[in-house]
């Protein structure tokens, strides 16, 4: 009696330990849609570039290469805030960039 008692209460924490970790994830990039006065820079990067996205921070665009490793764009300065851009409908040809 009592190792069967035992053994729902194991059961049941399994349970809820199982269903609260879903919740509780890392967290995912979320897609914004900025405002239309940063699609001229954010145009300006892709057209310039043969990237598929970048990032921004501290004010400077980095760049995701093949191996893993991130590459600095440090002629361009833009006013973007920081933040996870996507370069979607252009022809890529890149061997470097990710």
């Amino acid at each position: 009696m009592c190792f069967r008692l035992t053994l729902i209460h194991c059961l049941l924490l399994y349970i809820f330990l199982l269903l609260s970790t879903g919740c509780f994830g890392p967290e995912q990039q979320v897609y914004r849609n900025h405002p239309y006065m940063f699609h001229k820079q954010i145009r300006m990067v892709c057209l310039n570039t043969d990237a598929s996205h970048f990032v921004v921070k501290d004010q400077k665009v980095w760049f995701s290469l093949q191996d893993g490793q991130e590459l600095e764009m440090k002629h361009y300065q833009p006013q973007l805030p920081d933040d996870y851009y996507f370069c979607s409908g252009q022809v890529r040809t890149s061997t470097i960039l990710d």
